[in-house]
């Protein structure tokens, strides 16, 4: 899988949660999570802004 080679080259790397809709990385040296979607679509997105739409799908982080 091209995306976990991609993610896997970064250090500090924790999957922080698995789920159908989606698969989030914390990437600690960048204070971002790396955000793949079912889609998938990766993104960056800030914590704050992460966690907020967590808590609209009912998830915990």
């Amino acid at each position: 899988n091209r995306f976990l080679l991609t993610v896997h080259y970064f250090m500090d790397i924790i999957s922080v949660y698995n789920k159908d809709i989606l698969k989030i990385y914390y990437i600690k040296s960048f204070y971002f999570y790396l955000v793949k979607f079912k889609n998938l679509n990766v993104k960056f997105i800030n914590k704050s802004k992460l966690r907020n739409s967590l808590h609209r799908w009912n998830l915990n982080l």
